[in-house]
């Protein structure tokens, strides 16, 4: 399913591709960090994420969609965390960061959704700071909301991240930026879902 919210959302997001003639110069992907940026003692958890998982979970089963170091879902007390991610290194540090804080981890590696028949249901599902790498997010969001029981818990930053980026794009290329998406448009994309977003 598609909506006009999913269209403007990934317009924007478009508007965000490197032109290939500064990509080519780029000594690495601007896209993806070292997986040691996600430990958990470089990271500790969002308390608001933290509260809203707390709420309705009691020792039952987290599902964390791109789970990076597991920052969002190790420390939560869950009987099973179901950790998706689409880079095996950065599932590896999911692990040994669960090895390390003695959860039990169930590792999925792929993409959301499309690896969605192999990771269960679960009490909870968090996501945080996927969501603004995602052009299908109707997709996305859908899976989400069919995979909690309980709630689904997203964390996004108030504008994509790269939004304060913009004056430098200004300065050195000569290029104008987007200045979203937002979590307003995602909260549009989720109310056209049919899906009541809380704040």
């Amino acid at each position: 399913m598609t909506t006009a919210a999913g269209d403007h959302w990934r317009a924007q997001l478009e508007g965000w591709a490197i032109p290939r003639e500064i990509l080519d110069q780029a000594e690495a992907s601007p896209w993806h960090l070292p997986p040691g940026c996600f430990a958990l003692s470089a990271n500790p958890p969002t308390p608001t994420t933290t509260d809203r998982c707390l709420q309705v979970l009691d020792g039952g089963t987290v599902l964390d969609v791109g789970i990076g170091g597991g920052r969002a879902s190790l420390h939560l007390g869950a009987s099973t965390v179901i950790g998706v991610d689409a880079r095996p290194a950065m599932l590896d540090r999911a692990v040994e960061e669960a090895s390390r804080t003695g959860a039990h981890l169930m590792p999925v590696l792929g993409e959301w959704p499309d690896v969605a028949d192999q990771a269960p249901h679960a009490d909870v599902v968090v996501c945080s700071h996927v969501a603004y790498n995602v052009q299908q997010i109707e997709a996305f969001l859908t899976a989400l909301h069919e995979h909690a029981t309980r709630r689904v818990v997203l964390e996004v930053d108030a504008s994509h991240p790269m939004t304060r980026t913009r004056p430098a794009w200004r300065t050195f290329w000569g290029i104008d930026r987007p200045i979203g998406p937002s979590w307003e448009d995602l909260a549009q994309v989720l109310r056209d879902l049919g899906i009541k977003p809380l704040s």
